[in-house]
């Protein structure tokens, strides 16, 4: 502390700006500390498209005769995504058909499968992800298999 020349105590010029600069430092440090906290992230949870239907393009179907592969397609997410990720199971957001699998930054796609038995019903899941997470999960109604004709 010194007196300036009216004889009022104050802090000099210089010891002010230290201060200011510690307190820079001091939140940089802090800032640090949160965001290195697992699971601490300031970016928004990435939400599950509004709708899944089976087949490439709406509406939905609910029938198919192919045992080699599924199709879907998705409304698109309006946070920003790197792509998406698709899985088939056998309940509704199961993976037990095709694991999750990358398809791009697309709204629709195919899956090859494993041989899909006739009268069983498949649910194709679908996810956005990021480079640091995965979104939220939704699934179709579901896709019955049809390969015999009707009697």
């Amino acid at each position: 502390m010194f007196s300036n020349s009216r004889g009022v105590p104050g802090v000099r010029v210089q010891e002010k700006r230290r201060i200011q600069k510690g307190y820079f430092y001091l939140f940089a440090f802090f800032s640090l500390l949160l965001l290195s906290i697992p699971g601490w992230s300031q970016v928004a949870p990435i939400p599950a498209p509004a709708y899944v239907y089976d087949g490439l393009t709406p509406p939905d179907i609910d029938y198919t005769n192919s045992t080699t592969s599924l199709s879907a397609n998705w409304a698109p997410i309006m946070e920003y995504v790197d792509g998406y990720e698709c899985a088939i199971g056998t309940k509704p957001g199961s993976t037990d058909v095709v694991d999750w699998t990358n398809v791009g930054n697309v709204t629709s796609t195919t899956l090859q499968t494993p041989t899909l038995q006739h009268g069983m019903t498949y649910y194709f899941s679908v996810r956005g992800w990021r480079s640091v997470d995965k979104g939220e999960v939704a699934t179709s109604d579901g896709v019955t298999v049809d390969t015999q004709p009707p009697s």
